[in-house]
């Protein structure tokens, strides 16, 4: 497994350790989550192959069909954090 650094501001490097403790990872993995997410942004190679056998449009991206799920899917940490009675301090 390769190791790579990630630069973050304090207001990020803050919200991504908020969420990731709200989610019970860590903060690694919440980053390779959420990477591997944005990487299978393609068709496989099987659907791709499908691409013009219709007369109408293109099959939209995946990401822009998951843009389309609607604003709870996400939640800022802070959010996630008040429906379960916390706080990013951790108190009820």
């Amino acid at each position: 497994m390769r190791e790579i650094i990630v630069h973050l501001d304090d207001r990020t490097a803050e919200r991504l350790r908020a969420v990731a403790m709200v989610d019970g990872v860590a903060e690694g993995v919440w980053i390779a989550r959420h990477v591997e997410d944005a990487l299978a942004d393609l068709w496989p190679d099987a659907l791709r192959s499908l691409a013009g056998a219709w007369a109408d449009a293109p099959p939209p991206r995946p990401s822009a069909l998951r843009a389309r799920r609607g604003d709870d899917v996400r939640l800022d940490a802070s959010l996630r954090l008040a429906a379960q009675g916390r706080t990013e301090e951790g108190r009820a």
